[in-house]
């Protein structure tokens, strides 16, 4: 790990040596509102020194997106520092609200689910530059 910035009430997010930037979701956090994607957005801005950064999310099963929330994540302004987006949805409810997510609001980057942080990381390194 080379970096991490933490607000600990909403997320915590670390930069590794092989570019990835992982971002977990604070466990008691039941909305992520726009507030919460733009400290996200600034943090990947630090971290990433204003390059576009792979990024991979680490959710739980009681978390929701509000719908504000949810248009702001698939535009170009808010992905300005996003190469690709991976995020972990190791149960049917985030699946579902993963697919409903991507049809509704079609992201800018590359966005994938995946069951495995492993299988995540190894798609992300695959997304060129």
């Amino acid at each position: 790990m080379i970096q991490t910035i933490s607000n600990e009430a909403v997320f915590t997010a670390h930069l590794y040596d092989n570019g990835i930037i992982d971002i977990r979701w604070n466990e008691k956090l039941l909305f992520i509102d726009i507030e919460h994607l733009l400290e996200v957005k600034k943090a990947v801005e630090q971290l990433g020194g204003g390059k576009r950064m792979r990024l991979f999310f680490f959710t739980h099963d009681f978390i929701q997106t509000t719908p504000q929330a949810q248009e702001l994540a698939a535009t170009e302004k808010y992905t300005e520092f996003t190469l690709a987006v991976a995020v972990l949805v190791n149960s049917m409810a985030l699946r579902l609200a993963m697919n409903f997510f991507m049809r509704l609001h079609r992201p800018f980057v590359p966005s994938k689910g995946f069951d495995s942080r492993e299988k995540a990381h190894e798609w992300l390194l695959s997304v060129p530059d």
